[in-house]
């Protein structure tokens, strides 16, 4: 090789390493530009569940026996981690769940290297930089599937880097990070489960002897026996676990067949899904010429990732998807960029990923363009729930208990004040089950044996979800309960869009969110609260 070609060759190396180093400095730039008048928007209502979930943690009062939630424990300790790095800071869990998904994202990139070819891993990582937040940005929140991805992508890369290659270390590290992911939703099995078919596939492929496949799953299960014990023994120590197994598994099972899940909710997030981002579903189609001989493996994975939202109504089901989906649309813009002439491969590729991430951003841009107190405004229903927590606080002792009668829990997180009932949301109680009627009759035992200092009434129909089926004892004690023992002391009036106290008669009437202090006793003072025995 001659010296001029020699140079040619670093040059073009070079050149390799900068066009790198500049994409991957503008994925950062998308990735903040995507959340930034959404990163310190107030709490959701699942953000505030887990929230106050790990506010009891935090101070040793376990979850499940005094705060119901239906999601396994990963998420709680989540949470818990960004209360750890900024108790003062609400918002810091959802930056938390951010650095998961810059993380998912540079796995992405692993996993699409190694599948098709260095230049595809800056395509999936520009790709699933905006498909993390769905269209129209519905997934700005730290919910428990922006969580999982992390520990779900990890046993993907694990599988993607060794598949027949794979060691004992290898499998008991998937197994592990497997554990984690079923510990933050236990949906995920069936996208696990074709995972490991896979790979079991491969290494009986490489190596055609049972022993060495059965000792690669007793290293995973190992795995995540550990992950399973280090999680879990927190919840089996107080209660052996009675509590966790009734909001996760007994309730679940209830939920699953409650008819908030169904085949007609799935077609209308694919339509919505269709509609935002035809590009994402125009692109697979470039593969049928000619495909990679193992894009059956990822179109299975996405096939079963959608499957496992079990036709939910809430978007963020979709979210584990997200990985998949982009890895299949690389696959394709690579088929794309392989029938064009050699020289101009880097330029076509170049053009195609940047056709196709505006298209994915398209949508967006009407949330993008608003300032962070109209983002705020277009997106919460209660944007003054931090007013409602500070009169709260203002008006009741930290040891006093408070209730949220509808499902607002950021509220009573906010407030740094614990409910006087486990159910710090109503759909539990409002969702037709054989549980519902038990856990209202629970709830009315509750505020009648430690009467609350404080109540919130929610009065927004999807604070309750309230069915014809639906039992209603707990509405006609709150009813009485309001009416005889509470008054009003200040409320979220829909016509102001905002909070007020005191509140005049038609406010009461038009308020959509209320605070109701108990009624003092004839010596002035609030009536004590009774302890139970």
């Amino acid at each position: 090789m001659t010296v001029i070609e020699r140079w040619l060759e670093a040059a073009r190396a070079r050149g390799l390493r900068l066009s790198t180093g500049l994409g991957l400095v503008g994925i950062a730039v998308l990735f903040v530009a995507l959340r930034w008048n959404s990163f310190d928007a107030p709490l959701t209502r699942d953000e505030g569940e887990y929230a106050y979930a790990a506010w009891l943690l935090r101070h040793g009062i376990a979850p499940y026996q005094h705060a119901f939630l239906q999601k396994p424990p990963m998420v709680v300790y989540s949470y818990l981690l960004g209360q750890l790095l900024g108790p003062t800071v609400d918002w810091l869990p959802r930056v938390v769940a951010y650095v998961f998904v810059a993380l998912c994202t540079g796995l992405v990139g692993v996993i699409a290297r190694r599948e098709f070819g260095r230049g595809s891993a800056l395509t999936a990582m520009w790709l699933v930089t905006p498909m993390f937040l769905l269209p129209q940005i519905k997934q700005f929140t730290a919910n428990t599937e922006m969580f999982l991805v992390l520990p779900l992508l990890g046993v993907t890369a694990t599988y993607a880097l060794t598949r027949g290659q794979a060691s004992s270390r290898h499998w008991l590290a998937a197994g592990f990070l497997a554990g984690l992911t079923l510990l933050y939703k236990y949906t995920m099995a069936p996208v696990l489960a074709v995972l490991f078919a896979a790979w079991s596939y491969d290494q009986w492929h490489a190596h055609r002897t049972p022993r060495t496949l059965t000792a690669r799953w007793l290293a995973a299960c190992a795995g995540a026996f550990a992950a399973t014990a280090a999680t879990l023994a927190y919840f089996v120590a107080r209660d052996g676990g009675w509590s966790l197994w009734d909001c996760t598994v007994r309730f679940n099972r209830h939920y699953a067949g409650s008819g908030q899940f169904d085949i007609g909710a799935m077609s209308r997030h694919l339509a919505f899904f269709g509609s935002a981002w035809w590009v994402a579903f125009v692109l697979p189609f470039a593969l049928i010429p000619k495909a990679p001989r193992r894009i059956w493996f990822w179109l299975s994975m996405l096939a079963v990732a959608v499957a496992s939202s079990l036709g939910s109504r809430y978007s963020h089901y979709f979210v584990p998807a997200m990985p998949f989906w982009a890895l299949v649309c690389t696959a394709a813009i690579d088929a794309i960029v392989e029938r064009t002439a050699e020289r101009a491969r880097d330029w076509v590729r170049r053009g195609i990923v940047t056709a196709v991430v505006a298209l994915l951003c398209l949508p967006d841009l009407p949330l993008l363009s608003l300032s962070r107190t109209e983002f705020r405004a277009a997106t919460y229903r209660f944007q003054d729930y931090p007013a409602a927590a500070n009169q709260i606080a203002r008006i009741t002792a930290p040891h006093e208990r408070i209730f949220i009668a509808g499902s607002e829990p950021q509220i009573a997180y906010a407030a740094r004040r614990r409910n006087a009932s486990r159910f710090v949301l109503m759909y539990p109680l409002m969702i037709p089950s054989a549980l519902a009627l038990e856990y209202q009759r629970e709830t009315i035992r509750d505020l009648t044996e430690n009467p609350p200092a404080a109540i919130v009434l929610a009065r927004a129909p999807q604070s309750w979800l309230e069915q014809p089926e639906s039992p209603k004892e707990i509405l006609a004690f709150l009813a009485n309960l309001l009416r005889t023992e509470y008054r009003p002391v200040g409320g979220y009036v829909a016509e102001l869009g905002a909070w007020k106290t005191p509140l005049s008669r038609s406010e009461i009437e038009n308020s959509e969110l209320l605070l109701f202090r108990r009624k003092r006793d004839p010596a002035g003072v609030p009536a004590a609260p009774r302890e139970r025995p």
